[in-house]
């Protein structure tokens, strides 16, 4: 149907805007519309057409060894701040090799061993060999004053007369490579052997807080059944019940036990007996958790409980030495806060750079606390209160264990404060070792290994990144900021333990945050320009993976300043040496090694951080991504 001329008018009018109608006269039939005078038309977005489905997206030109195969990396995020332009710029390149000391006892019990190993680092591209010269056991690998001499290791032996650091340093020079010292301060002993200097004076050793928790059934006069401490295990008591938080742990018949699930108030939802676990499908409930009771104590419940019932459960503050207590592996970890204590780990630093022409000291994981729950001896306690300057309800004005297993503890009025005060013990105690390494070694390094995963280290007391990180973690306070040490360091290696290397890679599996490369980024961050950051890759996880560990090495070059390969023994083990010396072809300084260069990278970042006095963002801030 032909529309009136009227009606079609006023429906052209109705769908152009009225500025529009009073700018533009209708062009006439046939010619060209042009723009008003001054109107700039934007360029078109170009977006290059999609690959093929099931072709490869083009991979960056540029990969830390090109000799190696290359991989998709997250380019823009691994390029941020200027330690790593920096790096970048003048080609230079941590390659560190890290020796354990008991791993490869029988590696380096002579001159001729130490000798090859020497040689085999150098010509394989590394420019910096870690020796572990007291290992966590609290031992030493060369002949102290202060510390028994390790003799022996699995069937491995170190002769008496035999000083592997003394040549470590005399062959690692003459090859022209750097010789840095580990040491394992704070810890004294190992707990899988019940050895070590902490063994032999129980005064050294941290005191932790544990919980005794009871559980009892809803009657009168019914007894107080013991928790074991350490969940997801039948205890070696009998008596004693269990607490299980993961169901598939529970699989075998267990004749005689009562199984009781409960939810997080304590309701018993259900009771299966032991016998029939293999046939039945259990659930933990939301913060609930499973009790396997036997002997006695199953006695008791299966006669005084009922499903719907709630059981009462009690908690009671424990005090116990390390050596005692069963959820610590490892390491025997001694007190940080005591002065003794802190007087013997300076000790044996001043009495390696003082004996030995070492490039530099490092410490490993060991320089912090055992956990949050360390140390609560009388000696903290007392240098507690008088950091917050009052007598405190120990531990309670800290933390409590919540009474019910498999829930949070529950933090005090003082919680904050003593994560705080703890990093601060570190950080205190870190800048007196340093002290000591420059009056002896003005050019040796001071630097430390810690794990990437930085958001456990609150519960630690070990504040590795620098003073103005103001990541998301809930104990990065303005308080605890202050503790950051990144800036007493000459570098830092952390350890990037992840089999997977890159974040494309995480992405397709779903685990973007546990890549190589993502904890790389997130050290890189944390440690903000203060010193150079050389990301650790674990070769255990990478054993008969050659293109796997490849894949590790362009991931972790690429987000710091270099690689840390812990450790020789597996690069042996493995046979990886073929891959690190096509990696390593072109040889490289580690940044390190350049004099005054983070000094530079420490003034630029200050400057461009500075507040500029229009109020915008400071100069060459937006750049970094940090």
């Amino acid at each position: 149907m032909k529309l009136p001329a009227a009606i079609l008018t006023l429906l052209i009018a109705s769908a152009v805007p009225v500025a529009a109608q009073n700018s533009f006269p209708p062009p006439k039939p046939g010619a060209a519309t042009m723009p008003p005078a001054g109107l700039i038309m934007p360029p078109p977005l170009v977006i290059a057409p999609p690959a093929p489905a099931g072709a490869q997206a083009s991979l960056p030109a540029q990969m830390p060894f090109p000799d190696l195969p290359s991989v998709p990396l997250d380019s823009d995020r691994d390029a941020q701040g200027i330690a790593q332009e920096t790096a970048r710029t003048r080609g230079a390149q941590g390659r560190i090799l890290w020796v354990d000391a008991t791993a490869n006892l029988e590696r380096c019990n002579s001159a001729q061993d130490i000798h090859d190993l020497v040689v085999q680092a150098k010509n394989t591209g590394f420019n910096v060999i870690v020796v572990d010269v007291k290992p966590v056991i609290g031992y030493t690998t060369y002949p102290s004053k202060i510390a028994p001499k390790l003799a022996d290791w699995k069937g491995a032996r170190l002769p008496g007369d035999f000083d592997p650091l003394a040549v470590f340093v005399r062959e690692g020079h003459a090859a022209g490579l750097q010789v840095c010292a580990n040491l394992a301060v704070f810890s004294e002993g190992h707990k899988y052997f019940g050895k070590g200097p902490g063994y032999d004076d129980p005064s050294l050793q941290t005191v932790l807080y544990e919980a005794t928790r009871s559980v009892k059934a809803p009657v009168p006069f019914s007894p107080s059944l013991t928790i074991a401490d350490i969940p997801n295990a039948l205890p070696a008591d009998p008596d004693a019940v269990a607490v299980y938080t993961d169901a598939a742990a529970l699989k075998r018949s267990l004749p005689g036990a009562l199984v009781t699930i409960t939810d997080q108030t304590g309701k018993i939802m259900a009771q299966v007996d032991g016998a029939v676990l293999p046939s039945v499908s259990l659930y933990v409930p939301s913060q609930g958790a499973i009790l396997v009771a036997q002997g006695k104590s199953a006695d008791s419940l299966r006669a005084t409980t009922r499903i719907g019932d709630y059981l009462a459960f009690a908690t009671a503050p424990r005090f116990v030495p390390i050596a005692g207590d069963s959820n610590q592996k490892v390491a025997l970890f001694v007190n940080p806060n005591d002065p003794a204590v802190q007087q013997r780990e300076l000790d044996l630093v001043q009495e390696v750079v003082a004996n030995y022409a070492v490039d530099g000291v490092v410490f490993d994981d060991r320089l912090r606390f055992a956990g949050i729950n360390a140390d609560f001896s009388l000696v903290s306690m007392q240098q507690f209160e008088q950091y917050v300057g009052r007598p405190i309800k120990w531990p309670d004005d800290i933390f409590h264990y919540n009474a019910f297993p498999n829930q949070d503890i529950v933090k005090g009025p003082y919680y904050q404060a003593w994560r705080v005060w703890r990093a601060l013990t570190i950080r205190n105690w870190l800048a007196k070792a340093r002290a000591i390494v420059k009056f002896y070694r003005p050019h040796a390094t001071l630097s430390v290994y810690a794990g990437s995963w930085y958001g456990e280290y609150g519960d630690l007391g070990e504040n590795w990144a620098a003073v103005d990180y103001a990541g998301a973690f809930d104990f990065n306070s303005p308080d605890w900021r202050q503790t950051g040490f990144a800036s007493l360091l000459d570098w830092i290696t952390t350890g990037c333990y992840y089999p997977t290397a890159t974040i494309s890679e995480g992405a397709a599996s779903g685990s973007v945050g546990a890549t190589v490369e993502a904890a790389g980024q997130l050290s890189n961050k944390a440690v903000d320009d203060q010193t150079w950051v050389y990301a650790g890759i674990y070769l255990e996880q990478f054993s008969n993976k050659n293109d796997n560990f490849a894949k590790a090495l362009q991931a972790a070059a690429a987000s710091t300043q270099g690689v840390m390969i812990f450790d020789v023994s597996q690069v042996t083990d493995s046979k990886l040496w073929p891959v690190l010396a096509q990696a390593f072809s072109k040889p490289a300084q580690a940044p390190h090694e350049i004099a005054g260069l983070i000094d530079t990278v420490r003034a630029r970042h200050a400057s461009a951080s500075a507040p500029s006095s229009s109020g915008a963002e400071p100069a060459g801030k937006a750049g970094t991504g940090l």
